[in-house]
Order: structure tokens, then sequence, then C-alpha cells
């Protein structure tokens, strides 16, 4: 979102774009289609996408320690489908804080970049 903010010329333009950021990341995160199921030629996006990493946080939270009253197995298929190791959970939180400092400081670089050109 501050990227893109930071990108264009007015808030109005931002709000456009953001539907062209937003779904890609829900579609190719993991929660509506399996790892598996991308093709390998858009593979890579599933990687790069923070939601990613975010849906995979939750998943490992949610059934980690089994369901209580469901079938246990429904837990870790739920997990395998979804390419979730709950021991990686950490792993998780590291890759999307590096994301966020890296569009983070993206943001800054256009920022910059943009205040040198009004000045």
């Amino acid at each position: 979102g501050v990227l893109v903010g930071s990108s264009v010329p007015d808030a109005s333009m931002a709000i456009e774009f953001l539907p062209a950021i937003f779904m890609p990341q829900i579609l190719f995160a993991g929660f509506f289609v399996p790892p598996d199921d991308i093709p390998n030629w858009l593979a890579w996006i599933h990687w790069i996408c923070p939601l990613t990493y975010g849906v995979k946080i939750v998943l490992a939270a949610e059934f980690e320690n089994g369901c209580e009253g469901l079938t246990p197995n429904y837990c870790e298929q739920i997990l395998d489908n979804a390419k979730v190791d709950p021991d990686n959970t950490w792993w998780y939180f590291l890759v999307l804080l590096a994301l966020f400092v890296f569009l983070r400081l993206l943001a800054l670089i256009i920022l910059k970049q943009k205040s040198e050109k009004f000045y």
C-alpha cells in the first residue's frame, strides 16, 4: 500500500491500483488455490506475496496442535495442502518482516527521488 501510494501522483490513483496489487496476492497466497495447483511459470509469485506468509502463520497457529472434535488427520491434511510446517513459523515471521522492510525502503527511495524533483 505505501509503495503504491508513494509511486503515484495522488491518492485516487493509488486506490485504482490497489485491486491490481491485492487480487494476485489473494489468488497466489495459497488460501484459495493450493501452492501445488499454481502453474510452474507463476509459482514464483507465491513466494513474494506477503499474504502468503500471513496465511501460513494463521494456519500454523490454528491447526498446529490438532483439531478438537475433528479427526486429527484433517488438521494435518490442511497443513500439508497449504505447505505449512508449524516448526517454521519463526521463518514465516522473518520473511514477512524482511518483505515489510524491503517494501518500506523501496517506498522511501521513491519518495526521496520525487522530493528531489519537486524542490
